[in-house]
């Protein structure tokens, strides 16, 4: 498992939520549901098969379409930036279980072949 490879996916997540301010969202709208969509696919093409159905679960390849009562407090542009930035941050927090996961499942192998070792040097030796 590449866990470089996620955390940089992560911290390009991460740099893109922090890149716009709230205040610039109904000009930014557009970048920030296209860099969801490049993110998305860099993502899901990283992640293992068996991971797939649920990333396609949490995350749709577009943002939600955004309902009226949205757009009428914000605006429709202002409303596809935070659908984006939400889905974003979404990803980011699931990036983050994903690499904790992988480090686990690294630690658990490393300690099972030093008790392994160990255990190997426990015991006949044989004659020399």
């Amino acid at each position: 498992m590449d866990v470089a490879g996620f955390l940089r996916l992560q911290g390009a997540i991460r740099s893109v939520l922090d890149s716009v301010s709230e205040g610039q969202a109904a000009v930014a709208a557009e970048a920030m549901a296209d860099s969801y969509r490049r993110l998305r696919h860099e993502t899901r093409d990283a992640i293992p098969e068996e991971d797939r159905e649920e990333f396609d679960r949490l995350f749709p390849e577009t943002p939600p379409a955004i309902t009226s009562r949205a757009m009428g407090r914000l605006g429709y542009e202002a409303a596809k930036f935070h659908a984006a930035r939400a889905l974003l941050g979404t990803m980011a927090g699931w990036l983050d279980g994903y690499v904790q996961h992988a480090r686990m499942q690294m630690e658990a192998q490393a300690y099972a072949e030093k008790r392994a070792k160990e255990e190997r040097g426990v015991g006949f030796k044989g004659s020399t």
